[in-house]
């Protein structure tokens, strides 16, 4: 995923999600090393939507293995909102 700054995404995603794990509630998260999935979109309700999927972030439970993903194109505009009230 070229242009995408991972500590950067990284920082907005411990800012903004849940940090109790919703299996286990502990929080015990590990960053994927390559940390980028391609969601497909479910056939019928990607109305609209282009590119085949959706780009996200893994985190993985360390506690239980529950798995959660994170949209990069919304961390991005998280990001880039932050970077721009600076």
């Amino acid at each position: 995923m070229a242009g995408h700054d991972l500590d950067e995404l990284y920082d907005c995603l411990r800012r903004v999600a849940p940090s109790a794990c919703p299996c286990c509630q502990k929080d015990d998260w590990i960053l994927a090393t390559e940390p980028m999935a391609l969601v497909p979109w479910v056939k019928g309700l990607n109305k609209g939507l282009k590119g085949g999927g959706v780009h996200a972030v893994v985190r993985t439970c360390g506690a239980c293995g529950f798995v959660r993903l994170h949209s990069v194109q919304v961390l991005q505009a998280i990001a880039d909102a932050d970077r721009k009230a600076r």
